[in-house]
């Protein structure tokens, strides 16, 4: 891989696409959350889609999904590495090892973040484009850590972000103490449980959420809110 190069990983916390180990989201019934984990997961890869020239994206899957991926769910550009998201936290060694070092500029974002438009990945990696050592943190809506990026390989900076729903003050707090320059994205969506569901819909209503969320994306969550239409009232 070239050293000048930039990479984003799309970073799974648990099984979803494993019938008999992917959790169930909220009231949806198992194979409807299979369903809701993918679209979330597409979603992200379809608005990297536009980096790929300049770009490496890594999909960081859970290995009880090996066997269950779908047929063209990941394009051949797509990296695909798999992790045990059991033990999340320890997960740096082998993917500084495998990534990180070769890249300038590391970016990772939770697959359960949502509102990151490609607009969003330029200005990420625009921000990390300097001499000195820059943080990017995306503060989702809930308080919670979205994504990071870094242009360095302070293991500190990652590990605290291969914690599950990370809250943002605290991590605003840990990597502030470091010798780094700080920016701050925020707006977006950490989608956990069935009110993030019901803000996704909320969010999905506005216009502009077409910058991140093509209209054919629309129209697979549209299915799951029409399915699930008692539960957003």
């Amino acid at each position: 891989m070239d050293k000048n190069s930039n990479a984003v990983y799309l970073l799974a916390d648990h099984p979803f696409l494993n019938t008999k180990h992917a959790p169930v989201f909220g009231k949806l019934n198992i194979n409807d959350s299979i369903f809701f984990y993918s679209q979330l997961f597409t979603n992200n890869l379809r608005n990297l889609s536009g980096l790929q020239n300049q770009t490496n994206i890594i999909c960081c899957l859970d290995s009880m999904d090996q066997d269950f991926i779908p047929k063209s769910f990941i394009p051949e550009e797509v990296s695909l590495y798999f992790i045990n998201t059991k033990n999340i936290s320890e997960q740096f060694d082998n993917l500084n090892t495998k990534f990180f070092q070769h890249h300038l500029n590391n970016v990772l974002i939770h697959l359960n973040t949502f509102g990151v438009s490609l607009n969003k990945f330029t200005k990420m990696f625009d921000l990390l484009s300097i001499e000195d050592e820059s943080i990017v943190i995306g503060k989702t809506k809930e308080e919670k850590v979205g994504f990071i990026g870094s242009n360095n390989l302070n293991e500190e900076i990652y590990k605290e972000f291969f914690l599950s729903k990370l809250n943002y003050e605290k991590y605003l707090a840990d990597v502030s103490n470091k010798d780094n320059f700080v920016n701050v994205l925020s707006g977006f969506l950490a989608i956990n449980d069935m009110e993030d569901f019901i803000s996704l819909y909320d969010e999905l209503s506005k216009k502009e959420s077409l910058e991140y969320c093509s209209e054919e994306m629309h129209e697979r969550f549209t299915h799951l809110f029409i399915e699930y239409r008692e539960f957003l009232k």
